[in-house]
C-alpha cells in the first residue's frame, strides 16, 4: 500500500505587506505530514490540522511552507511578504 500523500489543507497569511517591525501571522493545516517547515528560515512547525505561527520579517522575502511525509514526499505553498 502506498503512503498517503502529505497535503496542506489550508493556508492563510495575515498580511502580504507590512511596515518594518510589524508581525505576520501564518495559519495552516496539514494532513499525512510528519513535519512542517517554513523555508528559507528553517523553522520547524507542528504537523497538525490547525496551527498558527507569528513572525517578524525584516525584509521583503519569498517563503515556502513545506509539509513533508514519508518517503520524502512533500506538498508546498509559496508566498511573499513585502516589508516597507
Amino acid at each position: 500500500m502506498k503512503p498517503a500523500l502529505p497535503s496542506i489543507l489550508f493556508f492563510a497569511v495575515s498580511h502580504k505587506e507590512i511596515q518594518r517591525g510589524d508581525a505576520v501571522t501564518l495559519c495552516y493545516g496539514v494532513a499525512h505530514a510528519d513535519s512542517v517547515e517554513l523555508q528559507p528560515v528553517g523553522w520547524k512547525l507542528a504537523p497538525i490540522a490547525r496551527n498558527c505561527a507569528r513572525f517578524y520579517p525584516k525584509s521583503t522575502r519569498d517563503y515556502t511552507l513545506v509539509a513533508r511525509g514519508t518517503e520524502g514526499l512533500t506538498d508546498r505553498e509559496k508566498f511573499t511578504v513585502g516589508v516597507r
